[in-house]
């Protein structure tokens, strides 16, 4: 690789070149799956998210690898969408909160003829909680008969 090119991990610290899959699966003779990298090109000042496999290709007869085939897959796309909606959960979560007024997300229960019967708490805001006295930790994923029988 380019060393002009910046290797990274998914939380931003720099890949070490000892630590590629490809380098550890020749030292342990053990295929490596799924590893994230990103790597940023300078010149296009672009970063591309790559998944990584590697696996070791030994010689008849040999217990250490001779090779490794390393697989790359372009996961760019992924990532930015996976961005994308940790941003667009984290608006939708800051609007929810910020509501003046009580507002609960409830999941409904029906019977095995499709008749409501109960309901889940799924999510509520903080004006809910002060509007009602219902604390978040105590209710959501209950049903309103278990919070108020």
């Amino acid at each position: 690789m380019d060393p002009a090119w910046i290797a990274t991990r998914e939380n931003g610290e720099e890949f070490p070149g000892d630590e590629h899959p490809a380098m550890i699966a020749l030292k342990t003779g053990t295929q490596v799956n799924d590893v994230v990298m990103g790597i940023y090109n300078p010149i296009k000042e672009k970063q591309t998210w790559i998944c990584i496999d590697a696996i070791p290709i030994f010689k008849k007869g040999k217990k250490k690898p001779h090779e490794v085939y390393a697989l790359f897959r372009d996961i760019t796309a992924q990532k930015e969408a996976e961005k994308k909606l940790e941003k667009n959960k984290n608006l939708y979560i800051n609007l929810f909160n910020s509501l003046k007024f009580g507002f609960a997300y409830h999941e409904m229960i029906t019977d095995k003829n499709g008749k409501p019967v109960d309901y889940r708490f799924i999510e509520i805001n903080y004006a809910y909680e002060e509007l009602t006295g219902l604390k978040r930790e105590e209710i959501i994923n209950k049903t309103v008969k278990e919070v108020l029988p």
